[in-house]
């Protein structure tokens, strides 16, 4: 009767969780099973100070995420700029918020390392990294199956097989799941719905041992979804406000063309978990990947090869307007590849005392973006249909304009000033990255009890980005294809300390140095606004304590730090040639800090009890004077605190099997989900809780399972998009509302 040891690699080496100075939550295969998650985002629920919500800025894209530890991350998918925490699936770099909502396809364990892990991961793990590990292949056949059913006609089905095909040497195991549920926010004019899933996922490994010191790994995976757009709902309109002059002129112009009396206003929002929207509605995905992993192993040392190379594909789309007009819509089209090799070498020497990896790593990325817009549909064409200019572009200014005077009134056929009113357009970004690494760390034993680890690693890496900006309505070209080239480089420095105070209590302190990789400005609306932005930093300073008691019957782990976070990538306004410019500029300093508690313990028999505590507190101490943001401002996505529970009770049935009855709460304090602080995308606050029964046969072969998530049927805000200030409009993302399943899963 003892908590389960997990073995964890966040240091490149398989080694206990509780022996690893590092702040980690660690999910078994089986505990993500359990817990009934849908995708990976749902760990974020049961993580100290991990957000990981989906949707990204009300695009539509559903695989779509943003990703924050510690109160760093990246609110952007732009392939122009980096995410603030990397994911990694065995041993390979995943580099995008597009497409990294991924598939709890097989996974034996998903590792969330908290702070900097630049040493080893390298870049854009300045807040954390999530280390994902397959199940590899077994010896003997055999499986599993299970399906699943629930609320909105959701179907599931899951299957994993091992087939040895040489004895003791090359092995196989196929993976594939399939997910299928209606959405949860209805479209009513269109007769569709939003928040949907259909997709298909899966894997084949095959392990070759061909001798005992020489071990072979390569895998296939794909997945493909054919979706409806992430859950979005209209939050605001400003009704007849002055200020919003393109909507008023839309509504003067464009509107009518629709019917008698139509104007686009707030009659259209609509009661919750509804839209009135009838345009884009689409979130597709084809992503697949190979990769190949040699090990071999020497007396002296082992050497460790990883190969990847992945290809995705994504289109997604939304009606933001949430209307049957054509006042707001938007679609991405995007395309990325990459390739990836890294060289380790690591071993043991002096007695054991001495732990040591070094290793080189190459990364090569090219991406495209494409981004048609309908801003404002109609209106260059109305305003160039007017019998004169009639517009005065600001006050004071007679329309038309009499004989001598500077022309300053829109409309009229020809006029050129009326192109600043096309706003049907399409923006194309692309991006080739290379990035090239050299990196090392060792730990050694001063004495039994008493360990100090350093690690280093160099980057150097070199982006050429080019956009362009063509106005459909016109076919005026106003950005032409402009490129741009840079390189920067980075050190990226480890040192800890740890203490074993007995055999089961482990102390340590470190410090680590990360950083997010610099970029460009991507969507450029103008020449002015195409530049690029530094890296930013982070020192992080932590001291943490790992300790079980009680016969291993009770863990507790906790964790504080502090991060002094340096040459912030932040939204700024720039007056480049007179022309007033929103740009990514290195605006910034702030300090974040916090800690994290998590506890395990099996009090009784049958009676596990988990829960975790995380809190963070950001500020920032210095910005730019053309920073958007101030200093009483709050970071976006950063809940003060984050606190979660579970309780399961496992009981014999007789000789009929086991049943087991278990429980989850999670609660999110208050945040904003962008950098304006909103309040359209403001949420105060949210408890969720869920629940779940299973029995599993004598056997164990047969288990079935009943579960409820977010029971209370709890309403929560977890991505918004506040346009007030440019089209007089504001939506927000909700989090999935109540919902039910029954499974049941067959080992074979």
């Amino acid at each position: 009767m003892q908590i389960e040891e997990i073995i964890v690699t966040a240091r490149k080496r398989a080694e206990s969780m509780q022996e690893t100075p590092i702040s980690i939550t660690a999910f078994t295969g089986q505990t993500l099973e359990q817990r009934n998650f849908r995708s990976l985002s749902d760990i974020t629920w049961m993580t100290p100070n991990l957000i990981f919500d989906t949707g990204v800025g009300n695009t539509g894209g559903s695989t779509n995420a943003q990703i924050f530890i510690r109160g760093i991350g990246q609110t952007d998918f732009l392939f122009s700029s980096d995410p603030g925490v990397g994911i990694y699936v065995d041993d390979v770099y995943f580099p995008r918020l597009v497409g990294s909502v991924l598939e709890l396809l097989d996974f034996e364990r998903v590792e969330v390392l908290r702070g900097p892990q630049g040493t080893l991961f390298g870049k854009n793990t300045i807040g954390g990294a999530i280390n994902i590990t397959s199940q590899r292949p077994g010896n003997e056949f055999g499986g599993y199956v299970e399906v699943k059913t629930g609320s909105r006609n959701r179907i599931d089905g899951r299957l994993s097989i091992d087939v040895p095909i040489v004895d003791n040497q090359l092995s196989m195991r196929l993976s594939a799941m399939t997910r299928h549920q209606d959405g949860y926010v209805k479209r009513i004019l269109a007769d569709d719905d939003l928040g949907n899933t259909n997709a298909n996922a899966g894997r084949v490994m095959l392990q070759w041992t061909p001798a005992d010191d020489l071990d072979i790994v390569f895998t296939l995976d794909g997945t493909r979804r054919r979706e409806s757009a992430s859950v979005d709902e209209l939050a605001a309109v400003r009704d007849n406000n002055p200020e919003d002059l393109l909507l008023g002129l839309w509504n003067m112009l464009v509107a009518p063309s629709y019917g008698p009396g139509i104007a686009y206003d707030s009659r259209y929002l609509s009661a919750p978990r509804t839209s009135n929207g009838t345009g884009p509605n689409v979130s597709n995905l084809d992503s697949w990947g190979t990769s190949l992993i040699i090990t071999k192993n020497f007396s002296a040392f082992s050497v460790k090869s990883i190969s990847a190379y992945r290809d995705q594909k994504t289109e997604f789309g939304l009606d933001q307007d949430h209307s049957p007009l054509t006042y707001t819509e938007t679609t991405n089209h995007n395309k990325d590849e990459y390739f990836s090799q890294e060289l380790q070498f690591s071993g043991t020497n002096i007695n054991d005392r001495l732990k040591w990896v070094v290793g080189a790593y190459y990364f090569h990325e090219k991406a495209r973006d494409q981004f048609d817009v309908a801003l404002a549909s109609g209106l260059y064409k109305a305003l160039s249909a007017l019998p004169f200019p009639l517009l005065p572009l600001g006050p004071g200014i007679t329309c038309p304009p009499p004989p001598g005077a500077p022309p300053l009134c829109a409309g009229g056929a020809g006029n050129p000033l009326n192109i600043a009113f096309d706003l049907d357009a399409t923006f194309i970004d692309k991006i080739k990255i290379n990035s090239y690494a050299a990196f090392g760390q060792a730990t050694f034993a001063l004495t039994d009890r008493l360990s100090i680890t350093g690690g280093l690693r160099y980057t150097d890496e070199k982006k050429i980005f080019s956009t362009m900006l063509r106005r459909n309505g016109s076919g005026v070209i106003t950005v032409p294809e402009t490129t741009l080239n840079k390189s920067w480089n980075a050190l990226t420095p480890r040192a800890d300390v740890d203490f074993k105070v007995t055999q089961d209590v482990l102390a340590y302190a470190s410090v680590s140095r990360g950083f997010k990789s610099g970029g460009f400005n991507g969507r450029a609306q103008s020449v002015a606004e195409i530049d690029s932005f530094d890296p930013e930093y982070v020192w992080s300073y932590e001291a943490g304590i790992k300790s079980e008691f009680l016969d291993h019957r009770l863990r507790l782990n906790g964790a504080l730090y502090y991060n002094d976070y340096r040459n912030m990538q932040l939204t700024s306004l720039r007056d480049v040639g007179g022309l007033i410019a929103t740009v990514t500029e290195n605006a910034g300093k702030s300090r974040v800090q916090g800690f994290e508690i998590e506890l395990s313990a099996i009090p009784v028999e049958g009676l596990s009890v988990s829960g975790g505590v995380g809190y963070t507190d950001a500020k920032f101490k210095r910005l730019a004077p053309t920073a958007t943001v101030t200093l009483d401002s709050r970071f976006p996505k950063i809940p003060e605190w984050t606190i979660s529970g579970a309780v399961q009770y496992d009981f014999a049935i007789g000789d009929l099997g086991m049943l087991s009855f278990g429980a989850d709460i999670s609660h999110r304090s208050s945040y904003y989900n962008d950098v304006a602080n909103s309040k359209t995308s403001f949420e105060s606050g949210v408890v969720l809780i869920g629940t779940r029964i299973n029995y599993t046969s004598p056997d164990n072969r047969w288990m079935l399972s009943l579960f409820g998530t977010n029971l209370t049927d709890a309403r929560y805000i977890i991505n918004g998009l506040n346009s007030f200030g440019s089209f007089g409009t504001a939506s927000a993302d909700y989090g999935r509302p109540r919902e039910w399943g029954v499974s049941l899963k067959a080992r074979f």
